[in-house]
């Protein structure tokens, strides 16, 4: 993903960045577990 790259060059994250990551987690972990 971008949002590393991002987050590396801003010094922050953004937090769309990140919830937008945490959703695909979750998603994939959600997947898998069931």
């Amino acid at each position: 993903m971008i949002a590393v790259g991002a987050i590396t060059l801003d010094g922050k994250a953004t937090r769309d960045e990140i919830f937008v990551d945490l959703k695909e987690r979750v998603t994939a972990l959600t997947a898998a577990g069931r």
